[in-house]
């Protein structure tokens, strides 16, 4: 009773739910970090806050989450398998806010996934010209020169 009172039930959810923004109470969530904000600050009662959009696939559904104060510092990054418990359902924005209590877990840290970027450089007629292509990891297959066949017939597409 007195653990209810200093910490207050959150009752876990699939994502899937009707009433998910209806039902009141707190929320706990898990699921799949599938985009994210860089994050920022924003004034509360005079005081600087920072905040963190995180968009969550959980269930069927990929849904808004912005965490507040020292959640919006958690080190988080796309494809992060994330428990976040005590989180406040917004209706009328239909998204989560965190709370006082919510807690933020990274239960599987996702494959970091980052861009490739291959800067081509060209002499023609005594001028030298640049061009920056950015594709992702998946079209690194076969060797050097393969990639860079590939980048160019994609990008003179």
């Amino acid at each position: 009773m007195a653990k209810d009172a200093l910490i207050p039930p959150s009752v876990s959810v699939t994502g899937d739910e009707q009433d998910l923004f209806s039902r009141g109470g707190y929320s706990t969530l898990e699921g799949t970090v599938e985009h994210m904000q860089v994050p920022r600050m924003t004034t509360v009662r005079d005081t600087e806050v920072p905040i963190l959009g995180v968009w969550i696939k959980s269930g069927s559904r990929i849904l808004k989450v912005s965490l507040w104060w020292d959640q919006a510092l958690t080190e988080l990054q796309i494809n992060d398998k994330i428990n976040i418990c005590h989180l406040r359902a917004n209706a009328t924005d239909s998204k989560f806010n965190s709370a006082v209590h919510t807690t933020v877990e990274v239960l599987e840290q996702g494959p970091v996934v980052e861009d490739i970027i291959v800067i081509d450089l060209s002499e023609a007629n005594g001028e030298v010209s640049s061009h920056e292509y950015t594709t992702c990891p998946e079209l690194l297959e076969g060797s050097p020169e393969q990639l860079l066949w590939q980048l160019l017939f994609i990008w003179k597409l």
